[in-house]
C-alpha cells in the first residue's frame, strides 16, 4: 500500500500531470518538466533501481486508495468537508466557498470527472465531492434539505442587530444553521430586485473573501442564483419583469456583541441607558483583539467604516469569567474608492470622525475614521453608558486635562489615557494606527494576562499581508496571454471594448479604479470562461457593473447600464453575467489595481498627495491615469502585472515633469541616487526587470496607436492631453510648480527627442502633422488626434501625448545602445 504522504503527494499533482494518460494507467510529466539527468546517465541508471523510481501507475491504485486521493484533490480546491465523517464543513483559513456551476470548486470538480470512467464514477465516492453536490442544486442554489435552521437562536439575532441594511431598509433575514451535527454559522438570506445583487452584498463579500483572521467574522459560504421571471410586466413597456437575484452567505457565528455585553441587550439604546463598565483586564482583551482586527484589515486596504458596540461581535467562550473571542462584523458600509476621493456616502457612520462633519465641505474618508470611531466605543466601554459629559469629553480630548479624565473614567490608567488621546486626535493624519497601537505600553503584559489572547493571537503570529502584495495564485497571472484559449475573440477585439468602456466609465465619472478593476475582472474571467463574439459587450458591461458596485459610490441602475448597449442584451442576461462572473472570480473582487501601485510612486516624487484629500488631481497625476486606461487598451500591456504598468507610468511621469528622483533602478538591478547625466535612466528609472523594459515599449506602442487610430479614449475622454501647445507650456503644466529648476528637462533636450522620435516627416507619414492658423489649435482635437505641428507663423506645437512618447522612445534607445 501507499503511504500517507505518497497519497497526500499523489493526490496534490496538477491534473494536467496525474490525468495525462490515465486511461493507460501512466503518470507523465508534461512538457514543462524536464529530466534532471541527461540521456547518457539515464542508460547508466541499473534497471532494478530504474524500476523502483517508476510512478506508481495511477488507475492500479485500490478504490479506496484512489477515493482517498480525489478527497485530498477536493481539499486542495477549496471544497468542504473532511476526509472522515464528522469532520467540520468548514476548515479555518480557507477562502469561502462559492456555490455555483462557474465556481473554482465545481469546475475542478468537473474537470477530474473527466478524466476517465473510473474517476467520473469514483468523484462521486469521494467525501468533499460528495458534500458538494449535496450542499447545492445544479444552478448553484443552496440546498436548504441539507442545513438545519436552529429557530430563535441568539447568533441571527446578534447578526440582524448588527446589520447596516436595517437603516436602509432591506429586508433581510439572519438564519442560525448547521452543518454537519453542532457546526453552526449565521447566513444572511437577501432578495434583490432589479439591482441585481446589492452593491452593499458586493462590497461586503469582496472585502471578506481572503480575510482569515481569528478576531474578524470570517465569510464562510456564498450562494447567488437569479430566480425566473415572477410573471409581473412592466406597466410602461409591457415586458416581462426579470426574475429576483438572490443571495445567501454564511458568516463566522457569534452568539453576542459588545452591545449586549455592557446593556444587556441587542437593542440600540440612548444616552440615558446605564450598563456596566468593563473590568480593566476584560477592556484590554476586548480592545486589543478590536485592534488586531482592524490592523489586518486596513494592511489590506478595507476601513470598517461604522465601528459600533452593536457591530463588535463576539462568541462567548466562558460567560461566567468573561471570556469572549471578539468577531467583526457588517463591512457593508466600508467607505469604497470613491468615497475616499471625497464623495459623500449616502448614510453617514454612526461614531462619524470630525473629518466626515456636516460642517466639513470635504469629508476624508479612511483608515483613520475607525481609529475615532474606536476611541468612543473605547470610552463607552469603561464607563458603561454614553454619557453626554463624557461624549463631549472626549470630542476635545487635546484640551482636557488627566485629572477630568481619571474623575469621567476611572478605570482607564495613564496608559489608557494616553492611548484614547492618540485614538481621538483631531487630525486623522495624527492619529495612531491600529498596528501602532498595538505596541502601545496600555498592552504590556497582555498576553500572560488573558488567555484569550495568547491563544488565538500569540506573540508569534505573522504580520498581516499588505494590500499590493495580494495575488491570486491559481487564476491569471501576469505574463500570460489571457486570450489564449478563446477561440472567438481576438486581440482588436479587446481593444475596441476596453476603448468603449473608457467612454461608459468618462460619462458616468466613475473613479481611475473602477474601470482598472473592470479590466482585472474581465482578464481573469476570460482565461476561463469561453466567449462567443456576441456576448463579448456583455462581458464587458458585466464586469464594469460589478466593479462599480465594489467603488463606487452613486451606482447606475442595471437599467441604464443596459440602456449604453443599445438595449443589444436584457437586462435578465446582465444580472446572470453578473452571478457567473463573481462565481467565477470565486469572490477575489478587491484586488490591487494599476492605480494602487502607481500612488506610492507618484508620492516618491510628490506628485500626489500623501493622503486622499478631494482636491483636483494634480496635471501630471490625471495624465497617468489617462496613460493606464490608454496602456489597458492593448492586450500586451494588459497581460502585464499591475506593479509593471505602474513603474513604466511613473518612470515616464517623473521625467517629463521632475526631470530626477531620489532613487533610480541600475542595469544590475542595484538601486543609486538619481543625477543629471548623459542618459535619461541616470535621472528617472523605476523599471527593475527586462520584462518591465518589455511593458514600457509596448506602452508607448499603445500611445502611438491611439493617437494614429484617434481612439475615443483620447478624443472624447481625453482630449486636453491631445492640444496643441508651445513645448515650454506643456513641460510647465506638468511639472505644476511655481517655476522649473536645474533638475527639471529643458525644452531644448526635449524638442531634440521630439525631432529625433516624432520627426516632421515621420508624423506626416502617419498624416499626423498639419499646419493650422493660431486660433484654431483648440478645436483641432475634437475630430484628429495630432502629433505635432506648426502654426501660419511657423512655430512648432505639440501636446502632452507626443512630448510623453518622445522621451519613453529616447529612454528605450539609450538602454538598447
Amino acid at each position: 500500500g501507499l503511504s500517507r504522504s505518497a497519497m497526500s503527494s499523489v493526490a496534490k499533482k496538477p491534473l494536467a500531470v496525474i490525468s495525462g494518460n490515465a486511461d493507460r494507467g501512466v503518470v507523465t510529466r508534461t512538457r514543462s518538466h524536464k529530466s534532471p539527468c541527461t540521456r547518457s546517465q539515464a542508460r547508466a541508471v541499473p534497471d532494478s533501481v530504474a524500476h523502483e523510481c517508476q510512478p506508481a501507475p495511477i488507475d492500479d491504485l485500490p478504490e479506496e486508495l484512489l477515493v482517498h486521493a480525489l478527497s485530498w484533490l477536493a481539499r486542495a480546491e477549496t471544497v468542504p468537508g473532511g476526509l472522515n465523517p464528522g469532520e467540520t464543513l468548514f476548515r479555518d483559513g480557507q477562502d469561502a466557498l462559492v456555490l455555483g456551476p462557474a465556481s473554482r470548486a465545481m469546475r475542478e470538480c468537473d474537470r477530474t470527472a473527466q478524466v476517465s470512467h473510473r474517476w467520473r464514477r469514483l468523484v462521486q465516492s469521494a467525501r468533499p465531492w460528495k458534500e458538494l453536490h449535496d450542499l447545492a442544486y445544479p444552478d448553484g442554489s443552496l440546498n436548504w434539505d441539507r442545513v438545519k435552521i436552529i429557530a430563535d437562536d441568539a447568533g441571527g439575532h446578534t447578526w440582524a442587530a448588527s446589520s447596516t441594511t436595517r437603516e436602509e431598509g432591506k429586508q433581510d433575514k439572519w438564519h442560525t444553521v448547521a452543518f454537519n451535527g453542532d457546526e453552526r454559522v449565521v447566513m444572511l438570506v437577501r432578495k434583490c430586485n432589479e439591482e441585481g445583487i446589492s452593491y452593499d452584498i458586493v462590497r461586503w463579500i469582496g472585502c471578506l473573501q481572503g480575510m482569515q483572521h481569528p478576531c474578524i467574522a470570517a465569510l464562510k459560504l456564498v450562494s447567488a442564483v437569479n430566480g425566473k421571471p415572477s410573471g409581473e410586466v412592466d406597466p410602461v413597456t409591457g415586458k416581462e419583469l426579470p426574475g429576483s437575484t438572490y443571495v445567501n452567505a454564511a458568516f463566522s457565528y457569534a452568539d453576542t456583541s459588545l452591545q449586549k455585553v455592557v446593556y444587556g441587550t441587542l437593542e440600540r439604546t440612548s444616552h440615558t441607558v446605564t450598563g456596566r463598565a468593563l473590568p480593566p483586564p476584560m477592556l484590554r482583551s476586548w480592545m486589543y483583539q478590536l485592534l488586531s482586527a482592524l490592523a489586518y484589515c486596513h494592511a489590506r486596504g478595507v476601513p470598517h467604516g461604522n465601528l459600533a458596540p452593536y457591530r463588535v461581535l463576539a462568541l462567548t467562550l466562558d460567560a461566567d469569567a468573561d471570556q469572549y473571542l471578539v468577531k467583526l462584523g457588517d463591512f457593508g458600509f466600508s467607505p469604497p474608492a470613491a468615497a475616499q476621493c471625497n464623495e459623500e456616502l449616502p448614510i453617514r457612520p454612526s461614531r462619524a470622525s470630525p473629518e466626515l462633519g456636516a460642517d466639513m465641505p470635504r469629508k476624508r474618508y479612511g483608515t483613520a475614521n475607525d481609529l475615532w470611531a474606536l476611541g468612543t466605543v473605547f470610552a463607552e466601554a469603561a464607563c458603561g453608558n454614553r454619557d453626554p459629559t463624557v461624549y463631549m469629553m472626549i470630542q476635545e480630548l487635546e484640551q482636557t486635562s488627566d485629572s477630568t479624565m481619571s474623575q469621567h473614567l476611572p478605570v482607564l490608567d495613564q496608559h489608557g489615557h494616553d492611548l484614547m488621546r492618540k485614538l481621538m486626535r483631531y487630525e486623522p493624519t495624527d492619529r495612531i494606527t491600529a498596528a501602532e497601537a498595538l505596541c502601545h505600553p496600555y498592552f504590556e503584559g497582555i498576553h500572560d494576562e488573558c488567555p484569550i489572547v495568547a491563544r488565538y493571537l500569540p506573540r508569534s503570529s505573522p504580520p498581516p499581508p499588505k494590500f499590493l502584495d495580494l495575488s491570486l495564485p491559481r487564476a491569471w497571472a501576469p505574463g500570460q496571454n489571457f486570450l489564449a484559449q478563446q477561440t472567438d475573440v481576438n486581440a482588436r477585439m479587446w481593444t475596441i471594448l476596453f476603448d468603449w468602456l473608457s467612454v461608459v466609465s468618462h460619462k458616468f465619472k466613475f473613479v481611475p479604479r473602477s474601470l482598472q478593476l473592470a479590466a482585472d475582472f474581465m482578464r481573469r474571467y476570460m482565461a476561463i470562461a469561453d466567449v462567443k463574439r456576441e456576448r463579448l459587450q456583455l462581458v464587458g458591461i458585466g464586469a464594469l457593473c460589478l466593479a462599480c458596485k465594489h467603488e463606487e459610490v452613486m451606482i447606475p441602475n442595471m437599467n441604464d447600464f443596459v440602456y449604453i448597449c443599445d438595449h443589444a442584451y436584457p437586462l435578465e442576461d446582465l444580472m446572470i453575467i453578473e452571478i457567473e462572473m463573481m462565481n467565477t472570480l470565486d469572490l477575489h473582487l478587491n484586488m490591487p489595481t494599476t492605480h494602487d501601485h502607481l500612488l506610492p510612486l507618484l508620492r516618491s516624487f510628490d506628485a500626489a498627495p500623501p493622503d486622499p484629500d478631494g482636491e483636483e488631481p494634480s496635471p501630471l497625476m490625471a495624465w497617468c491615469e489617462c496613460l493606464t486606461l490608454i496602456g489597458l487598451n492593448r492586450l500586451n500591456v494588459a497581460c502585464c502585472s499591475p506593479a509593471m504598468q505602474a513603474r513604466c507610468i511613473a518612470t515616464l511621469g517623473a521625467l517629463v515633469s521632475r526631470g530626477i528622483v531620489d532613487e533610480v533602478c541600475q542595469s544590475d538591478g542595484t538601486r543609486a541616487r538619481g543625477k543629471i547625466g548623459s542618459k535619461l535612466r541616470q535621472r528617472v528609472c523605476f523599471l527593475e526587470s527586462a520584462a518591465d523594459w518589455d511593458c514600457l515599449a509596448a506602452l508607448l506602442d499603445s500611445l502611438q496607436s491611439a493617437l494614429v487610430d484617434n481612439r475615443e479614449i483620447v478624443i472624447k475622454c481625453h482630449p486636453k492631453y491631445i492640444e496643441l501647445k508651445k513645448l515650454s507650456e506643456i513641460l510647465d503644466d506638468l511639472s505644476n510648480l511655481p517655476r522649473r529648476t536645474a533638475s527639471h528637462l529643458k525644452a531644448r533636450e526635449v524638442r531634440g527627442y521630439l525631432d529625433k522620435h516624432c520627426s516632421v516627416e515621420y508624423c506626416s507619414d502617419l498624416n499626423k502633422f498639419n499646419e493650422f492658423p493660431v486660433d484654431c489649435l483648440q478645436s483641432v482635437v475634437k475630430k484628429e488626434a495630432y502629433m505635432r505641428g506648426t502654426t501660419t507663423q511657423q512655430q512648432h506645437v505639440f501636446n502632452v501625448a507626443s512630448v510623453t512618447l518622445a522621451v519613453g522612445r529616447q529612454l528605450l534607445t539609450e538602454r538598447d545602445d
